[in-house]
């Protein structure tokens, strides 16, 4: 994979626990990380349901593997929130592929 197909901006995004003033625990997502990533649309669909027209849309992303990613982190990328799917198992150690899928 050449550096100069990275050319869309990611942001990584964990879930991290705090207790907010009543002290109650709190689940939030955190912007962790902006990356540099190659982003290729995978598929997309609209299902009615209900009388209601849901659309969805899964992306594979490039991206180098020093940002220690895993499926319980989620993807921003133009606007739209995703959660990873699944990493595929990379045989070069240099970088992840993440399929991953639109959340409402």
């Amino acid at each position: 994979m050449r550096s100069g197909g990275m050319r869309h901006t990611i942001e990584i995004w964990s879930n991290t626990s705090s207790r907010n003033e009543y002290g109650e625990l709190v689940n939030e997502w955190v912007k962790v990380k902006v990356a540099k990533a190659q982003v290729t649309k995978v598929s997309g669909n609209t299902q009615l349901q209900n009388s209601q027209a849901f659309a969805s849309m899964s992306i594979k992303i490039s991206v180098w593997d020093h940002h220690n990613i895993t499926e319980s982190n989620r993807i921003k990328w133009d606007g739209n929130m995703y959660s990873i799917n699944f990493i595929e198992p990379s045989f070069d150690s240099r970088k992840q592929i993440l399929i991953c899928q639109r959340i409402a």
